[in-house]
């Protein structure tokens, strides 16, 4: 009983469109007790499940994909960034993208994707949710490409990474090399040690 008022006084004292999580409560209570808190507000109407975990109040708008991704990952003290898969489709690659997924599926060691997935990069474990038709995946990535992913530079090297060296050719690495400016070609020289020593050896500066 305390648990649920303590809960729904967390709750009214949030803005309108704030998008919370279950483990917000846990110092309210026992996991169970808040679980059952949680279960019974939303039962009630007062608030809206979007996802596993995720709520927002009834009567906010809905949030965005990218929004829910975020609150949830932090919930768990974790870290996400855009996937490389995706920074390559900004940099003009889808098409050279996709020629490598139907390579891979003809070779049997890959499979196509699926509509409305939506991909981050974590520093923890990788998991996968769904949200308003999206299944949203969280990829666990080495230590070497989180720090990557803080600058521009160090997206652009990303993507050709993902891109893989059999499809990162000369002319590809040079298009990626346009997207950046003097001091983030600077930024490339010195994250060197970061990449793989095939595109290191490629990159053209």
């Amino acid at each position: 009983m305390y648990t649920t008022s303590f809960i729904r006084r967390h709750i009214f004292m949030l803005p309108k469109d704030a998008v919370f999580t279950t483990r917000d409560f846990l110092n309210y209570g026992s996991r169970a007790a808040v679980d059952k808190a949680v279960s019974r507000l939303v039962k009630s109407e007062e608030i809206i499940r979007v996802a596993w975990g995720v709520f927002i109040k009834a009567g906010s708008k809905m949030p965005d994909v990218a929004t829910v991704a975020m609150v949830k990952a932090q919930s768990f003290g974790r870290t996400i960034v855009k996937h490389s898969t995706d920074i390559l489709k900004g940099l003009g690659f889808s098409q050279t993208l996709e020629e490598g997924q139907a390579a891979l599926e003809e070779d049997g060691n890959g499979k196509r994707g699926v509509e409305n997935i939506l991909k981050f990069s974590t520093d923890g474990k990788s998991s996968s949710f769904s949200f308003a038709g999206w299944k949203v995946q969280f990829i666990s990535v080495t230590p070497r490409k989180m720090q990557l992913s803080k600058t521009k530079a160090g997206q652009v090297l990303l993507a050709l990474w993902e891109l893989g060296k059999d499809l990162c050719s000369p002319q590809v690495i040079e298009q990626a090399s346009r997207t950046l400016y003097r001091t983030d070609k600077e930024e490339v020289r010195k994250s060197g040690r970061l990449m793989p020593a095939w595109l290191a050896c490629n990159w053209i500066y």
